[in-house]
């Protein structure tokens, strides 16, 4: 089978340890030992310059076996007839185990995959259960101020304003607001509109109206949640200099402790509130759901969730074999299986040290869409007595670092991160559980590449968008002019957009 690579930085300086690990590691020895399948690298460069590369020799036709491409780049190939149909190999070769792993991620990734129905790649499943949006609090503040965690948006509301009121920090000075934003509103995964959206039943992504898809960001509830954030604008809750600041800016002003709430993400537990926590060891941002402004739960949308997409050559002698090398990367690397193998999933600093155990060899790589949830879930059941959980890997590391942390928050700081991502309360995955169980999820409708009219149109339909609401939330424009707005990003080709989508989904 032959292949070719984009080189990451770690790979480039692995090669530097050992110069010939490109060939000789821990996968291609697997693959061949195990699977008597010899793979050979037509050519590697540089990751930067892998998708320039890869596109002159797609226009030369002149492919590899399997490779990784782009939405963009699978779409090229099945229009020209290029990429294997996948569908029946993938059924009579992929194992069970595979195939559980595609149920775990609800089978989102195949469906990215597909065009009319067919499978013509196969997909590097992230799983898009972890982004939904996480409510974070510096708890110290509500507890200086003895106040409670919001669940309802009268009750944010309240806490907001008590946060850049009522001198939360203790310093005497009028130097605190209530909820953190940057000039990017939304898709920035640290301090966006997205969950404050869908507080008011609002989404970021398309959403079924009466059968069809249609566009989230121009529904009645986006205007809703505009005009309530516009009065906190008014109120201070938000920082006035927010149409200015980038999240990497936004990040400074939580370091320095000038913010009490963001709506973000899971990763904001590595970034940036450890580095807040080092600053200020009072400082303790915990997790939340986000409250709901309709008196019901609020739904979180759920998007696309593979990473990045594997094509086989329609000339490929043997594809079945690329089939089995994506079940070995399941075999060896999930730790649910009963032949997880370190040696194959190496990292870091060991992995300097053995670059042949790198993880980054291995030519097909695919997660398991619930690993960090299963972590979080493992950590509390090992807290609650269960210690077979430690017999597990993912869960091993984590539990003993969420358990030195408890014992001793001071000595074991650096465990803090920990703590807040897959801790048993007030955790970031405490809370993608709570929208599990309660049924909270919602599907973004649309989750295949660009159209042709999204390629033509997106760059100014979104420019409409961030100038729009900017603008009405700081009160240069009125909440009226969304109602204009709606129409523009319809005549400017959303309309288009719409209907193109619609049709690839057959609505």
């Amino acid at each position: 089978i032959t292949t070719v690579v984009g080189l990451n930085d770690a790979m480039q300086q692995y090669i530097g340890v050992k110069d010939d690990v490109q060939t000789n590691n821990s996968w291609y020895n697997g693959y061949e030992k195990d699977l008597g399948i010899k793979v050979e690298n037509l050519w590697s460069v540089p990751g930067t310059q892998y998708e320039e590369k890869l596109n002159t020799q797609i226009s030369a036709d002149d492919l590899p076996d399997v490779f990784s491409v782009s939405q963009e780049q699978l779409k090229t190939l099945v229009d020209n007839g290029m990429a294997m149909d996948l569908t029946d190999l993938f059924e009579q070769y992929a194992t069970d185990f595979t195939i559980e792993m595609m149920e775990a991620d609800d089978y989102t990734a195949l469906e990215q995959c597909k065009v009319n129905g067919r499978l013509y790649a196969l997909p590097n499943v992230g799983g898009n259960h972890d982004g939904v949006p996480i409510m974070w609090i510096r708890q110290d503040w509500l507890d200086a101020l003895g106040l409670e965690a919001p669940t309802t948006m009268e009750e944010l509301e309240a806490v907001a304003l008590a946060f850049v009121n009522d001198d939360p920090d203790g310093n005497g000075q009028d130097d605190t607001f209530g909820i953190a934003l940057a000039k990017d509103l939304y898709g920035n995964a640290l301090c966006d509109m997205t969950g404050l959206f869908e507080m008011f039943g609002g989404h970021t992504g398309w959403v079924e109206q009466d059968g069809k898809a249609a566009f989230g960001l121009i529904q009645p509830e986006i205007k809703i949640a505009l005009q309530k954030m516009s009065e906190w604008y008014g109120q201070g809750i938000f920082d006035k200099e927010f149409i200015a600041k980038d999240s990497s800016q936004v990040a400074e002003d939580i370091t320095a402790g000038r913010v009490g709430i963001t709506f973000g993400s899971h990763g904001n537990a590595f970034w940036p509130f450890p580095d807040a926590k080092n600053l200020n060891p009072e400082a303790d941002w915990l997790a939340y759901p986000i409250p709901s402004a309709t008196g019901e739960l609020a739904k979180v949308m759920v998007g696309s969730s593979a990473s990045g997409f594997y094509a086989v050559n329609v000339n490929c002698e043997h594809p079945e074999a690329i089939i089995k090398m994506y079940n070995y990367f399941y075999q060896k690397d999930c730790a649910l299986s009963p032949d997880y193998d370190e040696t194959y999933h190496i990292t870091g600093s060991v992995a300097m040290e053995h670059p042949e155990w790198a993880m980054d060899w291995a030519v097909l790589k695919s997660f398991y869409p619930q690993q960090n949830l299963f972590i979080h879930k493992g950590v509390v059941a090992y807290m609650e007595g269960d210690d077979s959980q430690m017999e597990n890997a993912w869960v091993a590391q984590n539990a003993e670092q969420v358990e030195e942390y408890l014992a001793d928050p001071v000595a074991n700081q650096t465990y803090y991160s920990t703590y807040i991502w897959c801790g048993p309360e007030h955790s970031a995955f405490s809370v993608v559980e709570s929208y599990e169980e309660n049924d909270q999820r919602l599907q973004n409708q649309y989750i295949l590449g660009n159209t042709d009219s999204m390629a033509m149109y997106n760059v100014t339909l979104e420019q409409l968008i961030q100038e729009t609401f900017t603008k009405i939330v700081t009160g240069e424009n009125s909440i009226d002019t969304f109602d204009t707005f709606v129409e523009q990003w319809k005549s400017l080709g959303g309309d288009q957009i719409t209907q193109d989508v619609n049709d690839i989904l057959g609505k």
